[in-house]
């Protein structure tokens, strides 16, 4: 099950660009924790359209694809072991926010899926928010955006928020 959430590319880009550059911002602590909340669910709703895309594309997009895919598990998980605010991982998940968005924004040219071990192997790597274990390719996922709960945004099992 794919996210099919609306997202403002245009508040995505400026909180990437915030966070590119928040070395020169002196952003307060609190800023600076909502805009890696923020960061965070956009990596988690973006990073699963770019891996069902990254199958279709071709040439060297898919190449960057599934490098982003790799890198962005990482980034996401220790978004999930490091909760305190980091200015390096804001500014890596701006990074591969931004990257994700352009991947999903313009994929190049489309195929019949192939090769999907490469990019499953790549990286897929969706972790529940709520119970911190894998969301396997096939399992219903849903995301939560940020402040519509007591917690952060994320993606979660269907089965770990019933309530949403």
């Amino acid at each position: 099950m794919s996210s099919a959430a609306v997202m403002d590319t245009g508040k995505v880009k400026a909180d990437c660009y915030t966070g590119l550059t928040l070395w020169a911002r002196g952003l307060p602590d609190s800023e600076v924790k909502a805009l890696q909340g923020r960061l965070t669910t956009y990596m988690s709703t973006l990073l699963p359209e770019v891996e069902d895309l990254a199958v279709r594309m071709t040439g060297e997009t898919r190449k960057v694809a599934v490098l982003v895919v790799a890198r962005a598990s990482v980034v996401a998980v220790q978004s999930l072991y490091e909760p305190d605010v980091a200015p390096w991982y804001v500014e890596d998940a701006a990074e591969v926010c931004r990257s994700l968005l352009t991947l999903r924004e313009r994929p190049g040219r489309l195929v019949e899926p192939w090769g999907l071990d490469e990019a499953v192997a790549a990286g897929r790597c969706r972790l529940c928010r709520e119970c911190a274990q894998p969301i396997r390719l096939g399992e219903r996922w849903i995301a939560r955006e940020p402040g519509t709960s007591s917690q952060s945004g994320g993606l979660l099992h269907a089965g770990c928020a019933p309530g949403l």
